[in-house]
């Protein structure tokens, strides 16, 4: 059985996480069948300089991240409560696979787009709707070694 690409998008992240200095990365793994009500709210909880991260990884084709199919329900719910509270950040970490290109989606903003009407991202549509980070990394074979230490520093509360 070969492992989708998503999962290998995350073992990779973990990888490049565990290198990070002064970093926490918890990789949750999921339980597709919701095993004893077991449905974890993101895949990644990183901790790094007194910011708690809550990441959400896709691997998409195409330019959408649909609200609805890509993103479950206790998920959604989860990380929007979670990014109310102070130090932590909460959302979706999307690599648009056919763009070659990563983003942070902070969940609370993607909740306005949702109040607003959208019932996705695109990529090519909204990127400057919404603040963003775009993770700079070089790209390998297939995935990216990102910089992710000046990616966690961006997302530091100070």
């Amino acid at each position: 059985m070969s492992i989708n690409r998503g999962k290998q998008f995350e073992d990779n992240l973990k990888k490049q996480f565990e290198k990070v200095p002064d970093t926490l990365c918890l990789r949750l793994y999921d339980v597709t069948t919701g095993y004893k009500n077991q449905n974890n709210i993101c895949d990644f909880i990183v901790f790094n300089r007194g910011t708690l991260n809550l990441l959400e990884c896709k691997a998409i084709h195409g330019n959408t991240l649909n609200f609805k199919s890509h993103i479950r329900d206790n998920q959604w719910d989860g990380l929007l409560k979670s990014s109310y509270i102070p130090g932590v950040n909460a959302g979706i970490l999307c690599w648009f696979m056919d763009w070659d290109i990563t983003v942070f989606l902070p969940i609370e903003y993607l909740q306005y787009m949702l109040e607003d009407g959208y019932k996705s991202f695109n990529i090519r549509k909204d990127i400057n709707k919404i603040p963003r980070i775009i993770l700079d990394g070089v790209k390998k074979r297939v995935f990216f070694d990102y910089d992710l230490e000046k990616f966690l520093e961006g997302m530091r509360y100070e």
